[in-house]
């Protein structure tokens, strides 16, 4: 059950720490400080999280597929 838990928790770590990386990509590298929203937008049984921006009046959808797990090239 400690090893499910490691598990768990070694998951949300990093599914925290690759939202934060987007972030700091969307707001660095592509100037989005303007966000005010940032919302879950949808979940699917594969690795992508997909997550709603609102961004003055549009919104945008950011998703992250994590490499190791998805093949993004085609992308």
């Amino acid at each position: 059950m400690a090893a499910m838990r490691s598990r768990t928790s070694t998951a949300a770590e990093t599914a925290a720490a690759r939202e934060l990386a987007l972030r700091e990509w969307l707001i660095a590298g592509r100037g989005l400080e303007a966000i005010r929203n940032w919302a879950p937008a949808s979940r699917d049984a594969s690795a992508r999280r997909y997550w709603r921006l609102e961004l003055g009046e549009r919104t945008l959808i950011a998703a992250d597929a994590p490499p190791p797990l998805e093949d993004a090239g085609r992308f």
